[in-house]
């Protein structure tokens, strides 16, 4: 599943005093065995796409070093899709910046 994750929370399952992704999703999920797992991460100060899980061989695929798979560093979702300077249009109305 894709989470839109807002400034502030963390991608880890136990972090005392911090605001969890999970906490953005309906409890039920919380509840799931095997529990959910983050494709990748972001940083508590930075805010995006979030792909979560539950299958531990898809992580690994999508994240592992020796697939050499290229990483996303920033995009920026156009509201009013606007061009901005120094930006390369993709689908759905990301840029890569």
């Amino acid at each position: 599943m894709a989470v839109d994750v807002p400034l502030g929370f963390v991608c880890s399952h136990d972090e005392d005093g911090q605001r969890l992704v999970l906490e953005l999703l309906p409890e039920d999920f919380s509840l799931r065995t095997p529990g959910l797992s983050s494709v990748g991460r972001l940083d508590k100060m930075a805010s995006g796409l979030l792909l979560l899980t539950q299958s531990g061989p898809l992580v690994h695929a999508l994240t592992s070093p020796s697939r050499h798979l290229p990483k996303v560093r920033s995009y920026i979702y156009l509201h009013q899709r606007q061009p901005l300077a120094g930006c390369a249009s993709t689908t759905m109305g990301w840029l890569r910046c």
